[in-house]
């Protein structure tokens, strides 16, 4: 949910007023194929488009893909995004939307993506401000409907073909896709979570029946300011001694999710 006041309704009724839901993906931070949520109700056409969401992430993979879209096995994903230790990327098409943003760990931030079709533009947002831009190099469609809609795996087939060094670690909420570009000001405003903005193409106010899980995988609720207001900084101690670049892999790699 993405309101000031969001509330979680259920058979029982209203829920934790003043919290959001999240999906945590592979809490233990053990590595799998089998941990992943996916879209069961149709997955709509889409044209220009903007996507938003808010993640912590837990761990770097090999690729931390957290969503991809496919509509055949005969295709590669239409639509995917990862968050590498190299940098934040996007593939439409098999067109890559490549920046040297780097995800921050082990702390809440607000991820957008627009795309213009008419010109295979794109634009990133982290934060609330503008990160990075460019245009595929080659002409795009539209992605088609009514495929495989699947977060925390990359599809290596229809709905499958998951492989454990792609999967994501980790948690997101505020999930919503709207069927154009959105403006700066409003980009902004759900950046800090002013006023509810629900995706009309895609809604995480949408039910649970929404989404199917597996693994892993699991609803939880967190505070709306800790989500939108992370102040708290984590500090893990090791008793053991590291030269620079031996503490940098373990920070970046190793803090929370172990093998």
């Amino acid at each position: 949910m993405y309101a000031c006041r969001p509330k979680l309704t259920t058979a029982e009724g209203v829920l934790w007023d003043g919290e959001d839901r999240v999906l945590v993906l592979q809490e233990s931070g053990t590595p799998s194929a089998a941990s992943y949520a996916r879209l069961v109700k149709p997955f709509p056409r889409l044209e220009s488009f903007t996507i938003c969401y808010r993640i912590k992430l837990n761990r770097f993979r090999e690729e931390s893909t957290l969503i991809s879209y496919a509509v055949s096995d005969d295709k590669d994903n239409e639509f995917r995004i990862d968050h590498r230790e190299s940098g934040y990327r996007v593939t439409i098409q098999g067109y890559w939307a490549a920046s040297q943003l780097v995800t921050p760990l082990r702390s809440w931030a607000h991820f957008c993506f627009l795309y213009q079709l008419n010109d295979a533009s794109w634009t990133i947002y982290l934060n609330g401000e503008r990160r990075a831009e460019g245009s595929f190099p080659g002409p795009t469609t539209p992605l088609e409907g009514g495929g495989a809609f699947v977060i925390g795996q990359e599809q290596d087939s229809l709905g499958g073909g998951f492989q454990r060094d792609q999967s994501f670690c980790g948690e997101i909420t505020h999930l919503n896709i709207w069927s154009r570009t959105l403006d700066n000001h409003t980009l902004t405003q759900m950046w800090s979570c002013e006023g509810e903005r629900p995706g009309d193409l895609l809604s995480w106010s949408s039910s649970l029946e929404s989404w199917q899980i597996d693994g892993e995988t699991s609803w939880v609720q967190r505070s709306r300011h800790d989500l939108c207001h992370p102040t708290t900084r984590v500090i893990t101690i090791f008793p053991n001694r590291f030269n620079l670049a031996q503490a940098d892999h373990l920070c970046h790699v190793s803090v929370l999710c172990l093998f």
